[in-house]
């Protein structure tokens, strides 16, 4: 068979000299004389225009063949598969043998297995080719999460919580950011967003994303952007390009970071024990410069770093004086009885005089806002613990916070704000072998705030102490005594000053007549013995 690549000699011999043989031009070329014939022949058949190009130069070898072995009319007489149903089946999973079945059952005149895998083939290495594409400084950054997931351990709970790496890169220094979210949801998305353009000090022109839910609500040629990133995307002043539906090479640079990440930055972190979110962000920004540190092949000793800080940094739009803050309302819900409302299977306390009344929650990355008639009732810090609660200490009743802070430590705190001798007793009901068996004596003493002030409870505690009777027992015998010698050194006061006890001449008055009365006494029980011994 004739080479494509002698075929544009075999038919500039064959015009230029025709006198030659067939079998001459076949030796001069490595042909056969058959082959020679067969072009010969064609050559009479055919526009020989149709042999040259604009600039009137010979086609080469594939043109002249597909001009001279033209199969058009072999292949009209084949009814072609819908390509473009066949390769959205091949993307689905299904197999090319059970395609080109099916294609046959309809057209049994069809292209044969070996010509429809064959062109099915071509069709995929013209879509697989590569666009180099030329970067500008600051123009673009492309995001995306690494299929490998990090863990770490929850200190509370001990057990693994899995973490998904955002990565994101400026498309020409490849300078590259990343860090871990529980979730992949539009508040964990708005936040990575945030943190990246943070640690670029600027934001770029475009952003490529893939088409995550919490970016793209509808994908395709006029993609739909989810409504909070539009938002976001707006206050930045940035334009989200979203990569084509399974077209990751439309984002390749970050791909490729991806892959650079989950070999080295994942693996290291998997040596360090890490018992919350925050250490794991903080450990992943501590290995991060290994990354934007290394030299980079064929940029004469260039790092990522140094490129963007020289070519790159300059090059960004300034960041937003006020930084986007998501917040998610949630539907209206009654408070219940134990004035606790649920959000993402953790519950949050409120004000317990709002019971039976409805609110609605306002749930950011990091703070929960409960609002009711307008107003914010109640504001806590984020929890990712399901099943769990967390409650705020002004939002209980005043019995509630008694049991609650019905704990040795509770004990301790209120005995501080009494005085040394409460907390030295309370201290010492503490003292047991078994913690908890002071509970009932220090919930006794104080109980006694209900009708005694701290002040007196504090003379009490010391009174006690003085007794040589350091518990509870001693402490109510110390507050008897305290309020019978107040009660007699009330009525002392009140008789001094009814009998005018306070004036110079009072004490000697009063001493007369303590003698007199003396002699009084004398006198008579003298007389009575008298009378006594007379009889």
């Amino acid at each position: 068979m004739l080479n494509r690549n002698n075929l544009p000699d075999l038919i500039r011999m064959i015009v230029n000299f025709p006198e030659l043989a067939d079998r001459q031009i076949a030796n001069a070329i490595g042909a056969s004389a058959e082959s020679v014939r067969t072009y010969r022949q064609k050559l009479q058949k055919v526009d020989r225009a149709k042999l040259y190009g604009k600039d009137g130069e010979l086609l080469d070898g594939y043109d002249l063949d597909g001009v001279l072995n033209s199969r058009q009319d072999r292949a009209s007489a084949r009814t072609e598969p819908d390509w473009e149903r066949v390769e959205a089946q091949v993307k689905q999973g299904q197999k090319r043998e059970k395609i080109w079945r099916d294609y046959r059952d309809k057209n049994p005149d069809g292209l044969a297995r070996s010509q429809f895998c064959a062109k099915l083939a071509e069709r995929d290495h013209v879509k697989d080719l590569e666009m180099v594409h030329d970067w500008q400084p600051g123009y673009a950054a492309q995001v995306d999460f690494a299929g490998d997931k990090v863990t770490y351990r929850d200190a509370e709970s001990g057990l693994d919580v899995e973490c998904y790496l955002f990565v994101a890169i400026c498309a020409y220094s490849l300078l590259t950011f990343v860090c871990a979210v529980p979730h992949q949801n539009v508040i964990n998305w708005l936040w990575c967003c945030t943190r990246f353009f943070e640690f670029l000090g600027g934001v770029t022109k475009v952003m490529i994303t893939d088409n995550l839910k919490a970016a793209v609500i509808k994908p395709g040629v006029e993609p739909v952007l989810q409504q909070h990133f539009l938002g976001f995307a707006r206050s930045y002043n940035l334009a989200v390009t979203p990569a084509g539906p399974y077209q990751a090479r439309h984002k390749g640079a970050v791909e490729g970071t991806v892959r650079i990440i989950q070999d080295g930055l994942a693996t290291q972190l998997a040596e360090h024990h890490l018992y919350s979110l925050e250490e794991l962000n903080a450990a992943i920004a501590a290995l991060l410069p290994r990354v934007n540190d290394r030299l980079l092949q064929n940029r004469d000793g260039e790092t990522r770093r140094s490129i963007f800080d020289r070519e790159e940094r300059k090059t960004l739009q300034p960041l937003p004086v006020k930084p986007f803050v998501y917040m998610e309302t949630r539907g209206p819900q009654k408070v219940p009885q134990n004035f606790h409302i649920p959000i993402d299977h953790h519950e949050y306390s409120v004000p317990y005089t709002l019971a039976g009344k409805q609110v609605q929650a306002r749930v950011g990355l990091h703070v929960v806002e409960i609002c009711h008639g307008g107003k914010v009732v109640a504001r806590h810090v984020r929890s990712q613990r399901a099943g769990h609660h967390t409650t705020a200490v002004e939002h209980m009743p005043a019995s509630h916070r008694a049991v609650k802070d019905a704990t040795p430590e509770g004990f301790t705190i209120w005995a501080k704000t009494c005085g040394p001798s409460t907390e030295r007793l309370v201290a010492k009901f503490f003292s047991q072998k078994i913690l908890h068996e002071g509970l009932a004596s220090a919930r006794a003493l104080r109980n006694l705030t209900k009708s005694h002030t701290a002040a007196r409870i504090e003379q009490a505690c010391e009174r006690a102490w003085q007794l040589k009777m350091p518990s509870i027992t001693g402490v109510r015998q110390a507050l008897v005594l305290l309020q019978d010698e107040e009660g007699r050194a009330a009525v002392k006061d009140a008789l001094a000053e009814v009998r005018g006890t306070h004036s110079p001449n009072a004490l000697v008055r009063r001493r007369a007549m303590e003698a007199q009365r003396t002699q009084r006494t004398t006198a008579a029980s003298l007389a009575k013995r008298s009378a006594g011994g007379d009889a």
